[in-house]
């Protein structure tokens, strides 16, 4: 049973690279994550999706 998660877990992991490659098209975050916190949540935002079957929509308001 864990190599079929594993199996369908790497199976995913283009479809949500794509996903964050598509979002990133259509708004681009500016600035460096290591000055502004807009920044820093989007740096991560895309390690935890890389790193899980999951999607993360960040908004921030104000910049």
């Amino acid at each position: 049973m864990a190599q079929q998660a594993w199996t369908q877990a790497l199976a995913a992991y283009p479809r949500l690279t794509h996903a964050r490659n598509l979002r990133s098209w259509l708004y681009t975050p500016t600035g460096d994550p290591d000055r502004t916190f807009a920044a820093a949540i989007e740096r991560d935002a895309a390690t935890i999706e890389a790193d899980y079957d999951a999607t993360i929509d960040v908004v921030a308001v104000g910049l």
